[in-house]
Formats: structure tokens, C-alpha cells, sequence
């Protein structure tokens, strides 16, 4: 029995999982220094409050004197994700489904969305993309098994 998928599948799923997350890490880490403590994470087009119950205090305009002189920013505006998180987000459909009410339920006990985030998903994700891998592989190993073999003429 060949078990390509259901071994592949998951190294594919959690190697993007990981680039997507290098990534936004890096665009989170260069935001302007006016916001040190910003209360959302975008993993792609997920947000992530990584306070939810409000104990650090959020400045949204640190050093804005007047309105003239301010530059806001609308976190909350969609960006463009790219194809990488598209094509986790449209394999893994359920998986994502699963992790929102993991996150929101321990969000009201205090836990950040970005840590329940990057806990669940790999481990979410494995699994899907191992039962999609082992589904393949069964059906492959059924259609090999079905075709006929030719007898050998004499």
C-alpha cells in the first residue's frame, strides 16, 4: 500500500502554513513604531486580537497633535493575501471552520487569538491534509488493484 499523499499533503499544508506566517510576521513587525502594541494580528485575511480581553492599553494615535497633521491607519481594510494563503485557505476550508470557535471560546478566557492560532492550526491542518493524503491513496491503491492483468500468451 503507497502512502505518497497522506505523508505529502501535510509536509506541503504545514511548509506554507510556515511561509505564510514568516511573512506576516515580518509585515506585522514593520509596522510605524506609533503602534508598539497593536491589538490585531492579520494572518492574511484572518484577524487575530491578540488581547481579547483588553489588559493592555491601545493607543491607535500616539503623537497626533492635530488633525491636519495625522496619518490613520484602517487595520481593518482588506489586502491583497496572495496565492499561498488563497490556496491553504481554499484546501483547508474546514480546517479553518474547526479553529474559529477554538479561538473565540478561549478568547473570552483571556488567551491571545495569535497563540491559539499558531498552536491549532499546524496541528489542524496535519490532520486535514492527512486524511485528504490517506483518501487519495486509497482511492489510488483501489484503482490499481482493479485493473486486470493480462495473461501472458504462449
Amino acid at each position: 500500500m503507497r502512502r505518497f499523499w497522506q505523508i505529502a499533503l501535510p509536509l506541503a499544508g504545514l511548509l506554507v502554513f510556515g511561509l505564510v506566517s514568516r511573512r506576516e510576521f515580518q509585515i506585522h513587525r514593520e509596522l510605524p513604531p506609533r503602534f508598539p502594541h497593536a491589538k490585531y494580528f492579520f494572518w492574511a485575511a484572518t484577524r487575530l486580537d491578540t488581547d481579547p480581553q483588553n489588559r493592555i492599553p491601545h493607543q491607535e494615535s500616539k503623537g497626533c497633535n492635530s488633525q491636519e497633521n495625522c496619518v490613520t491607519w484602517d487595520l481593518s481594510q482588506r489586502r491583497d493575501t496572495g496565492l499561498l494563503p488563497a490556496l491553504l485557505a481554499l484546501t483547508a476550508i474546514p480546517v479553518f471552520l474547526i479553529d474559529w470557535p477554538i479561538r473565540s471560546s478561549l478568547g473570552h478566557f483571556g488567551v491571545s487569538e495569535l497563540t491559539t492560532f499558531m498552536w491549532s492550526m499546524p496541528i489542524l491542518l496535519a490532520l486535514w491534509y492527512y486524511i485528504v493524503g490517506r483518501w487519495f491513496d486509497n482511492r489510488r491503491n483501489r484503482k490499481s488493484q482493479h485493473i486486470p492483468k493480462s495473461a501472458p500468451t504462449a
